[in-house]
């Protein structure tokens, strides 16, 4: 049984590495901020980007910008194509309590806005499930 604090996984909601209808991709960066979070994201490749932000979105960008720290408080996980576990996105994902991987060199290219993300920022591993 799964404590109150515990996220749903990739896992828990019925996808995983064998399952063959499933277009899955896995990825791997640097752990930034722990634990694992799922859903849709949003991809943000200019700051404009961020008014279209919806609350308890999974953000995927180039890097946080100081614009992106500032709808920190509003996202429920991050994704940074630079960067390392010592970076700024880091730090705030950490302060936020945001599940967060950084420096997964070519993700965006690789997603798309409404893709189905599990980011383990533990493991520093983000799962695309299309």
């Amino acid at each position: 049984m799964k404590d109150f604090l515990s996220q749903n996984t990739a896992e828990d909601i019925g996808y995983n590495e064998t399952s063959s209808a499933l277009d899955m991709q896995r990825l791997n960066g640097f752990s930034a901020s722990e634990g694992v979070v799922d859903g849709p994201c949003t991809v943000v490749r200019d700051p404009k980007d961020l008014h279209n932000l919806k609350n308890g979105a999974i953000v995927v960008c180039e890097v946080a910008t100081p614009d992106l720290i500032t709808y920190m408080p509003f996202i429920k996980g991050l994704v940074t194509e630079k960067g390392g576990s010592m970076t700024s996105a880091a730090w705030h994902a950490r302060r936020n309590g945001i599940p967060a991987v950084t420096g997964i060199a070519g993700i965006m290219d690789s997603i798309k806005d409404g893709d189905i993300l599990c980011v383990y920022g533990t493991k520093g591993v983000v799962e695309i499930i299309r």
